[in-house]
């Protein structure tokens, strides 16, 4: 999800006012969604067992579609 992004830069007017980076947008969504929020849905995101070499298979297997949040 958030690794598809390098970087948002923020701009008024032409100035720039603020640059995001993925680390605080995954960090701003842990500490702030909502319980039952389907962000990680969205973005991608999904949990591992064990065998986390199938899981992955799984779920690219399965059709989406991915919304990244700006």
């Amino acid at each position: 999800g958030y690794a598809l992004i390098q970087d948002v830069q923020v701009e008024i007017g032409g100035t720039e006012v603020d640059v995001l980076y993925p680390e605080w947008m995954f960090f701003w969504e842990e500490m702030t969604q909502r319980p039952g929020a389907r962000l990680g849905e969205q973005i991608g995101k999904f949990s591992y067992s064990a065998d986390v070499e199938e899981d992955m298979i799984e779920f690219a297997c399965k059709p989406r579609s991915l919304y990244v949040p700006l």
